[in-house]
């Protein structure tokens, strides 16, 4: 194959290590030497709020800083052994002030082309959604709405944004709360690529849902986009005066109107335990189309993990812990799930807080994708940490290209909070799982073209599945599905026309382990 570059890659496979060092949950000691790290922007509260990893494993953390006064937007970029690194903004650290105002930041996204989009709330006599774009270095983007910065009102009263998403077109969604007469509502609105309202979704660009026709509360504190377009927000609801509250989930079609085919009008409300106080923090998309939401249920005084899992058409999953929804006690006190991101091999990562003796700190739980808990992460599934306070929190988890599992969120210094960062092992290295003997594996060329081949050998005859899926676990294409391969010599062509710029996984699996190939569009 003329004019292409040939690489041959290890096959990353699912393999547990018998050192100490290495079981999965354990920190990550070549991150900043012990797994952690701390961020101070100007000896104030500083909160992260978000974190993303990007192609190279350089990971970005955003949240607020507090700066002469006021919260600004604010993000720290770090080298993959958790140095800062340089390249970015000043000394790595980057802050922005929309007015006189306060800003928080409550989620990020990373575009292909590199960009960061930072979207949340400012405060200037009422609460509006907020977005920034910057460039890779960190520099505002004025391509984006003229200098870099919009900000969105849906009622001149008190909308809040909490959650983004970018769909492959390149449109962001961001979803939250917007305060009607009566109640407060999911507020979705969505923008075309240079920052301007998508005028062909909702009502010029926007969308409120009102879960009852009484007064109420709902809000959307996660969201993802679908392959097919779908569009689904999940959060909270609850009546005003009630002490009640509940998972809650709306599905919208492309358009904004609601989808009748998740729960006949579009909306599902889930209460999780007894005292029926629950709520979705994050949410996650499986590859058959399953949605998995985490947060909390609060039971008997306390908070605790609390997850459930629903089909595509919104009913819960009876084969996720029976009856499609859990809650783990995995700490000695109280917990409460912030981020969900799902692995590779189908676990699902809950990450939040937890309280041990009592010291509140950063929180992990790995779920297999039955809802069991996986005893083989951490202390019986769970991970504690503690950065030397008694007020840590994790807000945010995501998955590095090397697959080891990253947190942000904030910690208490003894006299104000500061960015906090983990990296932990997850369990899953780069090695050789041979499905029997002498099979390997050879993608060319990768980075991907239009004409990528998957070239393997088998000893033995192989009932295999073959996918590919993104960095988040969502299926993006199967190449075969329970299609038998004879001994013998291999190549498949695959398409991949169709892909975004990034990085993505493919994964071979016959029944008895799997395999991955990250590659790179």
């Amino acid at each position: 194959m003329k004019n292409h570059y040939y690489f041959l890659f290890s096959i990353i496979c699912i393999l547990f290590s018998i050192s100490v060092n290495a079981q999965p949950g354990n920190l990550d000691s070549d991150f900043d030497s012990d797994g952690k790290l701390t961020v101070d922007f100007d000896s104030q509260n500083d909160r992260a709020y978000g974190v993303a990893v990007q192609p190279d494993g350089k990971v970005i953390v955003a949240g607020y800083a507090r700066i002469a006064g006021d919260d600004d937007f604010a993000m720290a970029r770090f080298n993959t052994d958790g140095t800062y690194d340089a390249s970015f903004g000043s000394g790595g650290k980057v802050t922005t002030s929309f007015s006189s105002g306060n800003e928080v930041a409550f989620t990020m996204l990373l575009q292909p082309d590199g960009k960061i989009i930072l979207a949340g709330n400012m405060f200037n006599g009422t609460y509006d959604f907020a977005m920034a774009r910057y460039t890779a270095n960190g520099a505002l983007d004025n391509t984006f709405s003229g200098d870099g910065i919009l900000y969105t009102d849906f009622t001149n009263s008190a909308d809040a944004c909490k959650a983004a998403a970018l769909q492959p077109d390149g449109k962001i969604i961001l979803a939250g709360e917007s305060y009607g007469q009566t109640s407060y509502d999911f507020a979705l609105a969505r923008y075309n690529a240079d920052g301007t309202l998508d005028n062909t979704f909702g009502s010029g660009g926007k969308v409120t849902t009102l879960f009852t026709t009484s007064a109420s509360t709902a809000s959307a504190n996660a969201l993802a986009v679908q392959p097919d377009g779908k569009i689904v927000a999940a959060g909270r609801y609850k009546l005003n005066g009630g002490p009640t509250s509940s998972f809650a989930l709306a599905r919208y079609n492309a358009d904004g109107t609601l989808d009748n085919t998740f729960s006949v009008d579009g909306k599902v409300t889930t209460d999780l335990g007894s005292d029926n106080i629950a709520e979705i923090n994050s949410i996650v998309l499986q590859p058959n189309g399953y949605i998995v939401a985490g947060g909390y249920s609060f039971i008997s005084g306390n908070f605790f993990f609390g997850l459930a899992r629903y089909k595509t058409d919104g009913t819960l999953d009876t084969g996720f812990d029976g009856d499609g929804k859990l809650t783990s006690d995995a700490f000695s006190y109280t917990g409460q799930a912030r981020g969900l991101v799902m692995q590779a091999d189908g676990k699902i990562i809950a990450a939040g807080y937890g309280e041990e003796n009592p010291n509140h700190g950063f929180g992990i739980v790995r779920f297999n994708q039955d809802g069991s808990t996986d005893n083989s992460f951490g202390t019986g599934g769970s991970v504690f940490t503690d950065f030397n306070s008694n007020n840590d929190e994790a807000n945010s988890v995501a998955i590095q290209p090397d697959l080891k599992i990253v947190l942000a969120g904030f910690q208490y210094n003894g006299l104000n909070f500061d960015f906090a960062v983990a990296r932990y092992l997850s369990g899953l290295n780069l090695g050789t799982l041979e499905f029997s003997t002498n099979t390997s594996a050879l993608i060319y060329p990768n980075p991907l073209n239009e004409t990528t081949v998957l070239s393997f050998e088998l000893a033995t005859k192989e009932l295999l599945n073959i996918s590919i899926y993104d960095m988040q676990g969502k299926q993006i294409k199967t190449i075969s599905e329970n299609q038998f391969f004879a001994a013998g010599k291999h190549e498949l062509s695959i398409d991949a026309a169709s892909l975004a710029t990034g990085q993505y996984i493919l994964e071979l699996e016959n029944g008895k382990g799997k395999s991955v190939i990250r590659l790179q569009k």
